[in-house]
């Protein structure tokens, strides 16, 4: 805004403030309106006519402007007393100085006025604009989001009580609320972190970084973080490096020795256990290792719950594992219990003493129901004693 101030002869420049800002002008007083003299020079002085862009606020120009009379030179101030509409002054931005408005004026006056409060001058248009006048609730096509008063507690409704009564669990911090007291609402929301609190936050603006806190955040094996203490216990999230003290993944004695010792030296060391180096290690019950002295019966929670002579023919046992517990079958494939080859030839491969018949196999001394007495044979079969002193010296 250019204002037009009294001749001072005394002076060659010029500064005058314009509201709140302080505007310098030259002016060399000879007369003549220079390009480098504006209108708030006397050499620029003319008529005054509004909109020439010069505010001639001390009539020198023959009339006396001001934000009333030519607010296009001199701008509009609201509050002045006039509504100067020609320059965008309205009963919606100033109704001090325009009067009030109303529903059905035909002016849909944003912060006041919506579709739901005056449809008479607001419109949903559905264009995908939120317009004025326009709210979530009353044109959720144009705005979308949350609507408060619905009845429904949505997302980023934590400021309207109508609908999200405050609880923990509805998603709000609320005022009552703390992270220690309520983790699900205020946990992630809370800023600065206090480690101790009980929050692990692990998402949200604030997220906690590997090893930030493990008192809130205990390590777990396969989160990506290699944390305190899992460093030998963790191979995904701790890959194994030769030297760090752990033999893990695929090192060994020979591949890393630093961290690997032999099987066998005697020391059951970092990687070995009763499973891989029972040379080493001693068996326990419960190392998920059957081994050692361990079977069924003193440890089945490595071993199964099989356990031969318990008189019953459970699990794996077979007549040929456990005859003990499982009855015998002839046909079964193990000559056990009391088959032999006479009364199971299928299960008990070779002769039959016995049957009459001297088979190979089958000798005087084995059999001689079937091959006869032989003096000279070296058994001393019965019926022999007085007979074959060759076989049966006496005593």
């Amino acid at each position: 805004m250019n204002i037009r101030h009294p001749l001072v002869t005394t002076l060659l420049a010029f500064a005058v403030w314009a509201g709140t800002e302080r505007i310098a002008f030259a002016c060399n007083f000879d007369a003549t309106c220079d390009p480098e003299e504006s209108c708030q020079c006397a050499d620029c002085v003319v008529a005054s006519v509004c909109g020439d862009g010069c505010c001639d606020a001390d009539g020198l120009g023959g009339v006396q402007e001001n934000t009333c009379n030519c607010a296009l030179d001199c701008g509009r101030v609201c509050g002045d007393g006039c509504c100067s509409s020609g320059v965008g002054e309205d009963p919606c931005d100033c109704p001090e100085d325009c009067g009030g408005f109303g529903c059905g004026d035909g002016r849909c006056c944003g912060g006041t006025e919506t579709v739901g409060t005056c449809p008479a001058d607001c419109s949903c248009n559905a264009d995908g604009v939120c317009e004025t006048g326009e709210t979530a609730c009353d044109c959720p096509q144009d705005c979308g989001g949350a609507c408060c008063g619905d009845g429904l507690c949505e997302g980023g409704e934590c400021d309207c009580p109508a609908d999200c009564a405050v609880s923990c669990g509805n998603g709000c911090c609320d005022a009552t609320e703390t992270a220690a007291a309520c983790p699900s609402d205020c946990c992630d929301a809370a800023d600065p972190r206090v480690c101790g609190d009980g929050c692990c936050s692990s998402s949200g603006p604030f997220p906690y970084e590997c090893n930030d806190c493990p008192t809130d955040c205990p390590p777990v094996c396969g989160d990506g973080c290699c944390a305190l203490g899992l460093e030998c216990d963790c191979p995904t999230d701790c890959p194994p490096v030769c030297g760090d003290g752990c033999c893990t993944g695929s090192e060994n004695a020979l591949t890393c020795p630093a961290d690997c010792t032999a099987c066998g030296d005697g020391t059951c060391s970092a990687g070995e256990d009763a499973c891989n180096c029972a040379a080493d290690c001693v068996a326990v019950c419960g190392d998920a290792c059957c081994s050692g002295a361990e079977d069924g019966c003193t440890c089945a929670v490595d071993c199964g719950p099989s356990c031969c002579g318990d008189d019953v023919c459970d699990g794996g046992e077979t007549p040929c594992t456990c005859s003990r517990d499982c009855e015998s079958t002839c046909g079964d494939g193990c000559c056990t219990g009391g088959e032999n080859g006479c009364n199971c030839a299928a299960d008990c491969a070779g002769t039959c003493c016995g049957n009459g018949a001297c088979e190979a196999g089958e000798t005087s001394c084995s059999c001689y129901t079937d091959c006869g007495k032989i003096c000279g044979d070296g058994c001393c079969a019965p019926g022999e004693r007085a007979t074959c002193r060759a076989d049966c010296p006496r005593r």
